[in-house]
């Protein structure tokens, strides 16, 4: 019998069927042909479907192809490894075989190379007498073993290397064409209304984008010769209206780095009395006391003020749009001054002599837009301010500590200005002023860690993260996420630094954690189907505030142990909230000098010193209290507070999943607490 050709057994596209025989001949629309595949499936996609077990295997294995196509390896590999792990005997091999091809189509050879030898492996265990396949695995793994037993292939991986570090240089110079491509392609897809529903985030940045491109062609279309300053101002007022609603400057960096932006602004500048931002209090004051002397009217004093003000914070977004963060940090910082000296201005009273004179011009009206402008102002240099300081800050545990002092006064001024903003009741993007106030918080509580002896003979001290500014911490990240977009990437990079802070701050019930990894494993599956994904490289999807600082394999480790715990404890009989043991309270850990984590066998509520027992994570972890019963129900009462504080948000932002039926069989199994039950 003459030899089975491996032509007869060709694999087939999964994306054939969405293009023409010539198109899908064309190298060039290889590419494309794919990512439209891709797009099309994943708009039918629910995101309980890839929590189904019975969810057809070859459906299952184009939802994986599609994953790949958009770059989401992590999805993609999960679903292609779940493509076996629910396959039958019969059909193992073959699946195998499909995985492979799937993994060398997108340059994954290593993978594909073991997803064959698995293949032929599991056929003669099986005893699978299908010929083309067994022939077709046998030349997959040979062709693999020759080119990777010839050294030149390495030549060839050195070459390929080279290729690619010479096009990341390209795309770094066209960075900002790619963001436009990338917002181009977005703005059409997202035109799908069941791609819109269920990307708010991304139908939000389509929107930001549309208006930023309005003002860029108003910036462009302005004739300075002509008109007058009234246009020119209005503006103005618009870009800094559009910035307020958008701090993720990236989308103005055209009209940042427009020439025609610094005409106007030098424009305006010779149109208005000259002054410069006042340092204190006293200087303020003698802004003032000049322009009565030059009989100024009070409101072109104003007038000029607010455009100075506006224009720093432009010269702020400038540096900060170009990466230059310390000068950008400055200039916010020129602003707050300013909007404290403003404040304390309102408020102050008892002024004499001339001061009485000048004070008495400003009528209640005067008042109030003062205290607008200085809350509005406030609140975005001090965002900025402290974001600029989060971008150059690097957040290794021993470089912190000098930084503490800055940290604590942009932790203070920020909030100060988020509280008197939240009281008016201004339209802002809060959810990122959260993520700054946690951000802060969370390197205070680095900063402010106690140092502990793990014992005599240990030869490295143990740190303690500070409790406090943990707590801080958990509680604004919460209340970014039930802020965010349910599509919003940084979705699951929050629910891993709140499940980190839990883990560090210790005297969580177990329980808070399961519920907390089940939800963050949720929102991976719907980040994976929607238009932008966390693990995408997309401008939108940049760890704009270090969310990953800390998130080490480490960590991840020890939180899927705890969470692999659940499957032990819910067979045993009654309830293990309330009034259960304390061994069901997480227990504390320490950071040792080289980064690694510590887990102490006991939870104290005051660590005074470190004389107990402490070990490496293993795979079962206990949190002994060893306090009274007081203790016992203040770290219960913790624990609930911070799921209600995280399911109220829920609760609106996604209540159709608190609803679902497999949400509702986690809570059942695995969750008797009483803060949850409406849902």
């Amino acid at each position: 019998m003459s030899d089975i050709s491996t032509d007869s057994y060709q694999r087939v596209h999964p994306a054939t069927s969405l293009f023409s025989a010539s198109n899908q001949g064309a190298p060039n629309n290889k590419t494309l042909v794919e990512q439209d595949f891709a797009h099309s499936k994943l708009s039918s996609l629910e995101t309980f479907t890839l929590m189904d077990p019975s969810f057809d295997n070859q459906k299952r294995l184009e939802v994986a192809f599609s994953f790949m196509a958009l770059g989401r390896k992590k999805a993609g590999s999960r679903e292609l490894a779940n493509v076996i792990k629910l396959a039958t005997v019969l059909e193992k091999s073959q699946l195998l075989r499909q995985v492979g091809d799937v993994f060398m189509n997108f340059n994954e050879p290593e993978s594909a190379y073991q997803c064959y030898r698995e293949g032929l492996l599991h056929s003669k265990i099986s005893k699978d007498l299908n010929t083309p396949l067994i022939i077709y695995l046998k030349s997959k793994i040979a062709t693999f073993e020759s080119d990777h037993s010839n050294t030149s292939s390495s030549i060839g991986s050195l070459i390929r290397y080279k290729e690619k570090t010479f096009r990341s240089m390209l795309s770094e110079l066209s960075i900002h064409e790619k963001f436009k491509q990338e917002l181009e392609d977005l703005r059409d897809m997202v035109a799908d209304t069941k791609m819109a529903e269920r990307c708010p985030f991304v139908k939000n940045i389509v929107r930001e984008f549309t208006n930023a491109c309005d003002l860029e062609t108003a910036l462009d279309e302005l004739d300075l010769l002509e008109l007058d300053d009234t246009s020119l101002n209005n503006f103005l007022n618009s870009l800094m209206v559009e910035l307020f609603k958008f701090p993720d400057l990236t989308v103005y960096k055209s009209i940042f780095s427009s020439p025609r932006l610094d005409q106007v602004l030098t424009y305006l500048s010779v149109n208005v009395y000259e002054m410069e931002l006042p340092r204190d209090f006293q200087d303020f004051l003698s802004i003032l006391r000049a322009g009565h002397e030059a009989k100024e009217p009070i409101s072109n004093t104003l007038e000029s003020l607010e455009f100075q003000i506006k224009r720093a914070l432009i010269y702020g977004c400038k540096q900060f749009s170009d990466k230059n963060y310390e000068d950008a940090k400055d200039w916010f910082l020129k602003v707050m001054v300013v909007c404290d000296i403003l404040t304390k201005f309102c408020c102050m009273k008892g002024f004499k002599g001339t001061d009485k004179v000048i004070v008495a011009k400003f009528d209640q009206e005067r008042r109030d837009r003062i205290r607008k402008v200085s809350t509005i102002a406030g609140v975005y240099s001090s965002l900025y301010a402290a974001n600029s300081f989060i971008r150059y800050q690097d957040a290794y545990l021993e470089d912190l500590p000098v930084h503490c002092v800055e940290m604590m006064s942009l932790l203070q001024n920020l909030n100060k200005y988020y509280l008197t903003a939240r009281y008016a009741k201004l339209p802002l993007k809060y959810d990122w002023i959260h993520l700054a106030l946690g951000k802060l918080n969370e390197w205070l509580a680095v900063c402010k860690s106690k140092t502990f002896r793990r014992d005599s003979k240990a030869n490295h001290d143990l740190k303690k993260l500070d409790d406090t500014h943990l707590e801080c911490m958990i509680s604004h990240y919460v209340r970014s996420l039930n802020l965010k977009f349910p599509d919003d990437p940084a979705v699951v990079s929050l629910y891993d630094k709140i499940l980190w802070g839990a883990l560090m701050r210790g005297g969580y019930h177990i329980q808070t954690l399961w519920v907390l990894k089940f939800f963050r494993d949720l929102s991976v599956f719907y980040s994976d189907t929607c238009l932008i994904s966390y693990e995408d490289f997309s401008s939108f999807n940049i760890d704009q505030f270090k969310l990953k600082d800390y998130l080490d394999c480490n960590v991840h480790t020890i939180i899927n142990k705890l969470y692999e715990q659940r499957k032990q404890l819910s067979n045993k009989q009654g309830s293990i909230f309330v009034s259960s043991s304390s061994r069901f309270i997480i227990p504390q850990f320490f950071y040792t000098s080289s980064y690694q984590l510590i887990a102490s066998q006991e939870y104290t509520a005051q660590t005074t010193s470190v004389k107990q027992n402490f070990r490496l994570p293993g795979v079962t972890m206990k949190g002994i209290l060893k306090a009274d019963p007081e203790e016992i129900e203040h770290c219960n009462r913790i624990s609930e507070q911070l799921l209600e504080d995280w399911s109220r948000g829920m609760s609106i932002r996604q209540p159709e999943v608190m609803s679902n039926d497999v949400v509702q069989s986690f809570f059942k199994s695995y969750y008797d607490g009483c803060k949850l039950t409406s849902f």
